[in-house]
Order: structure tokens, then C-alpha cells, then sequence
């Protein structure tokens, strides 16, 4: 499973998720630092735009991205691991 389908699978409205998948999302997020925790949970929980995450943070808007790609090659990883 790539990065693009870890990031798919938790913000497609067009694929709805099964309550097991669901469950496994949300495990994967809360193994993650509270800090990926955080970006996350806003940009795809509450909608907020990278910029509007970097705002709120008081950071670069590329240190906001980069959390972002790090979150979803965890939750990646955490996924790939529940399968096995």
C-alpha cells in the first residue's frame, strides 16, 4: 500500500470504509507521536488546509507537510502490520 492509498483510504468519501478499517485508522493514528497525531487528525479529520495547520502551529508550512508525509508513511506501516 502506497503513501497515495494510505491517504485514500482515510479521506475518500467515494470508497466508505468498513467499521474494521475504520478501527484500524484510528489505531494507526493513535500510535503515532502527538505531534503527526495532531496534523493529522486536523487535516483530514477537521478539513484544515496545510496552511491553516501551519497557522496554528507557528511553523513553516513545509515542516507541516513534511509531518503530514511522515504521518502517512506510519500509518502505512501501522496498516501493513495489521495485515500480516
Amino acid at each position: 500500500m502506497s503513501a497515495a492509498e494510505v491517504d485514500e483510504k482515510i479521506c475518500s468519501p467515494a470508497a466508505p470504509l468498513s467499521k474494521e478499517e475504520h478501527l484500524d485508522i484510528y489505531e494507526g493514528i493513535r500510535r503515532l507521536p502527538q505531534h503527526l497525531q495532531e496534523v493529522t487528525i486536523l487535516h483530514y479529520f477537521y478539513g484544515k488546509k496545510v496552511k491553516e495547520i501551519s497557522a496554528v502551529f507557528n511553523e513553516p508550512v513545509g515542516t507541516t507537510k513534511y509531518k503530514l508525509h511522515e504521518a502517512r508513511r506510519k500509518l502505512k506501516i501501522y496498516l501493513e502490520e495489521d495485515k500480516a
